[in-house]
Order: structure tokens, then C-alpha cells, then sequence
């Protein structure tokens, strides 16, 4: 090895400010990486989950009518009653308000639930004659 090339060895090894130049440059391309604007296919999976929620939104404000003064149900606070044989279908759910306006509690919950536990009644009779 020549003189020259072991000076720049040495230089690489221990020349500090190159070191640090170079950290620097990493640093500035991951921050220039990270700075970019999202991916295509980013944008497009944002744009269809936005689609998706406010969908699920849309129908879930839709459902949501009272049975007994067939006012939307705009806030939090309401009945909800299920379906005896299907508990776990959205479909067959009835909706009241809960409080003041229509007062469910008192009123219509207890005549609904009446009615379809006779309904259940009538139909477990027919089923097994």
C-alpha cells in the first residue's frame, strides 16, 4: 500500500465531520422519504373507508325511527327492542325514544312485547302441533 492510500483510509476511519455529513444525508433522505405525499393506493383505500363509514352512517341514521311517533331518532338515548327468534338480526329491530317525547317505558314497550311474545306463542304452537 502506498502512503496516499493508507492517508485516505485513515481520513475515512477517522475523519469525523465526514461521518457526520454522511449521517446527515441518510438522515435528510429518510425525511424527505417520510415527507412525500401518501401512495396511490394509500389514497385509494382512505378514500373507500370514508365511503364505507359514512355508508354504515347513512344506514344507521336511517334505521333509526321511532315506532310509536315515526320521528328520527337523533340522539343517543334510545329503546331498542329484539326480535324474540331473531336477537341478532339489525333488520327486526324496533326503535323509541327513551325520556320525554315518547315516554316508551311506559307506554308501547310493554303492549310490543305482548304482542310478539303471543306471536312466539302462536308460532312454536303451529310448529309442534
Amino acid at each position: 500500500m502506498s502512503w496516499e492510500e493508507i492517508d485516505k483510509l485513515l481520513v475515512k476511519m477517522f475523519d469525523t465531520q465526514l461521518k457526520k455529513l454522511k449521517r446527515n444525508q441518510k438522515l435528510s433522505e429518510r425525511d424527505s422519504q417520510k415527507n412525500e405525499t401518501p401512495s396511490l393506493e394509500f389514497k385509494g383505500w382512505l378514500t373507500e373507508f370514508i365511503q364505507d363509514s359514512s355508508d354504515y352512517e347513512k344506514f344507521k341514521q336511517s334505521r333509526l325511527v321511532c315506532k310509536r311517533c315515526g320521528e328520527k331518532i337523533e340522539n343517543t338515548k334510545f329503546v331498542v327492542i329484539f326480535h324474540p327468534d331473531h336477537p341478532d338480526d339489525y333488520t327486526k329491530q324496533l326503535y323509541f325514544h327513551s325520556g320525554e317525547q315518547c315516554n316508551p317505558r311506559t307506554r308501547y314497550l310493554n303492549i310490543t312485547r305482548k304482542m310478539w311474545l303471543i306471536r312466539y306463542q302462536l308460532e312454536s304452537e303451529l310448529r309442534n302441533p
